[in-house]
């Protein structure tokens, strides 16, 4: 507010009260009433004043008092915030942001345990970001007043309490990447918010059993920072996601979703999400701790993650003469020759021999013998690999490359020349 005159706030209780939980504490007194607006209890209202004054050149802060409170200002957050810049052909631009405290806190209830940010990020045009720190709090408000687009930022209400030293210096952060918080080899884990803390507390566990967890706080919820993502997932190739979010329809099924369509050929497992239960937060202490996700759970979570799939043989669509097995992922396109995938894919026999045990196998173009144990065999590749499990690439004393276990027993197929049909 010192660096930029046009930068103003509104909300209930801003003013001379210092907010709610104390965000706006003393601005009042600096900044006088005008910048720092006491409004009506009205969220409709003063989101749409906001809107109208960002249209006109002032970059206001929208402050929920409670985040739930802000359903009765969503049209004006779908339809004004995240659309107006669309739709007047470029004309207007709606540098707002909103923000306050949500989340599930000690017994607020479950109106006041809202978390919306499953409700926003279908609306075209805002970007949505959840600060966890002190640090990336303060980084990531400049970042979101400095913006020109709406952006929503998502405070948690049992995170105000901490203490962080953050630089006298100026820095801003960017609204589009996540942080590495810990770095690791087994699993990657993302997670934001409050989440983050629980993470760690089970991080703490999982490296006292031997397990090195690789730890990434999204930050950014809308859009996802594929690339910080992504390279974690093609060293790990196992993701476990954590949310306080609900599980339908929330942040953790959208990120799986973009996973799965931008990194399915680097997970040797199934996308694992950790949520809260899909119902309204509970006022009792006991029940509300059982609806959101606790630190043992995400212990045992990583534990199974990175045990051996379960075997399950399934029979894939072939021509001619055609056998594929399926040992926790799939065999794709056998066509002929014969695939099997233990943990990992197997991709196109095409009258050879295919088989991964870990990893993948591609292209087997009729060569007679192509194997991986845990890497990537493109082409033909006649040697034996191995990529070691999770805890042999941890053990110091691990032996060198050996050679892996036989295949299961196969399900034989014939389908006299046709792509039998399966269920």
């Amino acid at each position: 507010m010192d660096r930029d005159p046009r930068v103003c706030v509104f909300g209930e209780d801003v003013g001379h009260y210092g907010g709610s939980y104390k965000v706006t504490k003393g601005l009042a007194e600096k900044y006088g009433d005008l910048r720092v607006l006491d409004t009506p209890i009205a969220e409709n209202s003063f989101t749409g004043m906001a809107v109208g004054a960002a249209m006109t050149g002032l970059r206001p802060i929208v402050e929920g008092m409670n985040m739930g409170f802000l359903l009765l200002a969503f049209n004006q957050i779908s339809d004004n915030c995240g659309m107006l810049h669309y739709t007047s052909g470029g004309q207007f631009t709606i540098p707002t942001v909103i923000r306050g405290p949500g989340g599930v806190g000690r017994q607020l209830g479950a109106e006041h345990s809202q978390r919306l940010e499953s409700y926003f990020q279908s609306i075209p045009g805002i970007q949505m970001v959840a600060c966890s720190t002190p640090y990336n709090a303060k980084g990531l408000m400049k970042a979101a007043i400095r913006s020109e687009n709406p952006v929503v930022l998502f405070e948690h209400v049992l995170l105000y309490n901490l203490k962080e030293r953050i630089p006298d210096e100026e820095y801003v952060l960017s609204l589009e990447e996540a942080e590495m918080v810990r770095p690791g080899e087994h699993v990657t884990i993302l997670t934001y918010s409050r989440m983050r803390y629980h993470v760690m507390q089970a991080a703490k566990t999982l490296v006292n059993k031997g397990y090195d967890p690789e730890v990434i706080d999204i930050r950014s919820l809308k859009p996802f920072d594929l690339y910080t993502i992504g390279n974690s997932i093609k060293k790990t190739h196992r993701v476990l996601i954590v949310e306080e979010c609900m599980r339908t329809g929330g942040i953790g099924a959208s990120l799986t979703a973009a996973i799965n369509e931008n990194f399915h050929d680097y997970l040797d497992a199934q996308i694992v999400c950790l949520s809260s239960q899909d119902v309204p937060t509970p006022y009792a202490g006991t029940l509300e701790e059982w609806t959101v996700v606790q630190p043992p759970q995400i212990v045992a979570a990583v534990e199974q993650l990175l045990q051996n799939p379960f075997v399950r043989a399934t029979p894939i669509k072939g021509a001619g003469l055609g056998l594929g097995v399926r040992v926790g992922q799939k065999v794709i396109s056998n066509q002929g020759g014969l695939g099997w995938a233990g943990g990992g894919r197997g991709k196109e026999g095409l009258g050879g021999l295919g088989w991964a045990g870990g990893g993948r196998v591609k292209e087997g173009l009729e060569k007679p013998f192509l194997h991986t144990a845990g890497l990537d065999a493109p082409h033909g590749v006649h040697q034996m690999y191995i990529r070691p499990s999770p805890m042999e690439r941890a053990s110091p004393g691990a032996p060198e490359p050996r050679a892996s276990p036989a295949p299961p027993e196969p399900c034989l197929v014939v389908s006299n020349g046709r792509a039998p049909e399966w269920n």
